[in-house]
């Protein structure tokens, strides 16, 4: 296979194995290796057929799917379209069905979040758009606040852009700046980036109150430096200049001359100048000015303020081709084009500083500008003023702020009222005991040294905080369990027949997940209701910590549950897609017509991951205990306090 390019890619690859394909229907025979020829020293590489064979047939498969579908395929534009014959036919189809893939800054990701959502077209995400509202700020604390912040970080919104298409109007965010410190110099620069050559660098600017054109054309890559220094002596002649570029394509180009080609010390210092003070008009105008044009492109851009290129197609990515075209046939009609479209894109980018020059001048009218500040909504109360029918009801209305005043005022509140406020803020001394508990029995041996030398150490007790069930309703109960330390005289091993257990009984712990898992109530909420029904002060975190026990203690019934589900003749299955910590998990659920349960995965395909989060797998567990007993027709809160280890079947 011969390719023209110099740096063959992964599609040339399979193009190689796609030709040993075909032979192989003829011949029979599978090639095991391929051979691509490619640039004009005419290099070899060798293409394993094997290694692509697989990625190759499933294109195939793809393509002949297509082709036997009744259906066409789905219209993308892409990158590519612009080297593609069928450019016209698809993008006057996306402009007809207004497309969101007309939008090129739009990624497939965010197109497929705006698919999901309902919305398919330019004009239906315009709607999407809400003017920001104005927050009443006080000007001496607002410059306080903002003196030590960075710059708000400038970001595309494609609801804006989708604005600025439907209304055909320029929508100007802010208040964007464009400055020339010297003389602007459009510079626009074509290449050739499978050899990392410059062949083409062509110049616009001011002379003596007329606009001076150059152009500077290499044959060969023995021409760059000689078109790169006529370049340097036409700029410093110009006097003052400042690169004015549309893209970032520029400047990267003067940072590789300077590195490639040695230079004068005086030579370095001014190309060091250039950089420093070039102009990108695309920074100028991404995130705070959005054309009517579905792209920010220099084609569209300046098309739309009125530009037309003499090439009809003018394309960064088609002049490659052209200049390749050039090169095997040396046809000085497709020099005269590609050097005519290099300095149309100087003409054009001159045309774009104009406009914005007016544009950030306040001098657009004549372009139908709109600025989106006009269209915030100022600032509103939540509720507005209340206009009410009877005075009386203006008073009462007044007196509802009255409650804010007695909790967060103090200057002039009485003290019994300041107590009162604070009293629910301190944390509770400790329950009253309810019931004493003696535990443990004089050990015969040391467990250590199996000696019988055994003594008591020291005396030990600790409070369990408890829930109580009766008849009638629910209290608070504490258990004090008293226990002795002993301790070996022949090794000094401390033996402690107590095994310390939970602060917290089994009844409290079971109504604990009764709150979060029966009234879905929150960690903090379910620890703020136990406060306030049982005066018990539990630390934020506790309930988790509770619910993560009561978990490991249920395990083996979750896994029974398990085991009775895959054992069974029937299984439902399905999985709903969650998002948990900004990337998407799944979350799959299998039944049958007595038993439920839930499994977290990170992923469709592996469902019992080890790396799964401790805190889901802790939820899907109780989760699967708790619908397995609501399809039986059991209580939730009896089962967890009843401690039975297994659902029978």
């Amino acid at each position: 296979m011969f390719l023209p390019w110099d740096k063959p890619s992964l599609s040339d690859s399979l193009l190689v194995c796609f030709g040993a394909l075909a032979l192989s229907q003829v011949t029979g025979i599978l090639a095991d290796t391929g051979t691509a020829i490619y640039g004009e020293r005419h290099r070899q590489k060798t293409v394993k057929i094997a290694d692509h064979t697989a990625r190759t047939r499933q294109t195939l498969d793809a393509i002949r799917v297509t082709c036997h579908s009744l259906e066409p395929p789905p219209l993308v534009l892409n990158k590519h379209c612009a080297i593609c014959d069928f450019q016209p036919r698809c993008r006057g189809l996306a402009i007809e069905r207004d497309d969101l893939s007309l939008l090129s800054a739009m990624t497939g990701k965010e197109r497929a979040r705006c698919n999901a959502k309902g919305v398919f077209s330019i004009t239906q995400l315009s709607y999407g758009y809400r003017p920001r509202r104005r927050k009443r700020n006080r000007p001496d604390i607002e410059s306080s606040k903002n003196s030590g912040k960075r710059a708000a970080l400038v970001r595309n919104d494609h609801k804006l852009k989708a604005l600025a298409v439907k209304k055909n109007q320029i929508h100007v965010v802010g208040t964007p700046s464009l400055k020339f410190d010297g003389t602007p110099t459009f510079l626009d620069v074509e290449g050739m980036p499978d050899r990392d050559f410059y062949y083409l660098i062509g110049l616009r600017f001011e002379s003596g109150g007329e606009q001076a054109e150059r152009s500077f054309w290499a044959d060969g890559l023995d021409g760059e430096r000689t078109i790169w220094e006529n370049c340097l002596r036409e700029l410093k002649a110009i006097g003052n200049a400042q690169i004015v570029s549309y893209g970032a394509y520029e400047t990267r180009f003067l940072r590789h001359m300077r590195a490639r080609y040695i230079l004068a010390p005086d030579d370095l210092e001014f190309v060091d100048r250039l950089i420093e003070t070039s102009v990108n008009l695309v920074g100028c105008i991404y995130g705070k000015i959005y054309f009517p044009t579905f792209s920010n492109s220099l084609k569209e851009v300046g098309r739309y303020l009125g530009f037309e290129w003499n090439w009809p197609q003018a394309s960064g990515a088609a002049a490659p081709s052209l200049r390749r075209a050039w090169e095997l046939g040396t046809d000085d009609g497709l020099k005269r084009e590609l050097i005519g479209y290099n300095m149309d894109d100087c003409r054009a980018a001159a045309r774009v500083a104009d406009a914005l020059a007016r544009i950030c001048g306040s001098g657009a009218s004549d372009l139908g500008a709109v600025d989106v500040g006009s269209l915030e909504v100022g600032f509103q109360r939540t509720f507005g003023k209340f206009d009410s029918a009877l005075p009386e009801f203006a008073k009462i209305n007044n007196a509802a702020y009255w409650d804010y005043q007695r909790s967060k005022v103090y200057a002039r509140t009485d003290k019994a009222v300041r107590r009162s406020i604070r009293k629910p803020q301190r944390r509770s001394k400790g329950a009253t005991v309810d019931k004493e508990v003696t535990v443990g029995e004089v050990p015969e041996t040391c467990p250590r040294c199996l000696a019988t030398r055994i003594g008591p150490c020291r005396n030990g007790s600790q409070v369990v905080h408890d829930l109580k069930f009766t008849r009638r309703g629910i209290k608070r109960w504490a258990v004090r369990y008293r226990y002795k330390v002993y301790r070996c005289r022949e090794c000094r091993a401390g033996i402690n027949i107590y095994s310390r257990s939970s602060r917290y009984g089994p009844n409290l712990r079971a109504f604990v997940v009764y709150l979060l898992l029966e009234l879905r109530l929150s960690n903090r909420k379910a620890v703020e209701h136990l406060s306030l029904l049982f005066d018990l002060s539990l630390d934020k975190h506790e309930a988790y910590r509770i619910k993560s026990a009561m978990a490991e203690e249920y395990m083996p019934t979750y896994r029974g549950i398990l085991r009775q589900i895959a054992e069974g003749g029937l299984v439902h299955a399905d999985e709903t897609k969650g998002v948990v910590k900004g990337s998407g998990h799944y979350v799959w659920v299998f039944a049958n017509l007595t038993t439920v349960a839930y499994v977290y995965s990170e992923c469709l395909r592996n469902t019992m991951t080890t790396s799964t989060p401790k805190g889901h797998r802790e939820y899907a567990t109780l989760l699967s205990i708790q619908q397995t007993l609501r399809y039986r027709g059991m209580g939730f809160l009896d089962f967890m306090r009843s401690g039975r280890m297994e659902i029978d079947g």
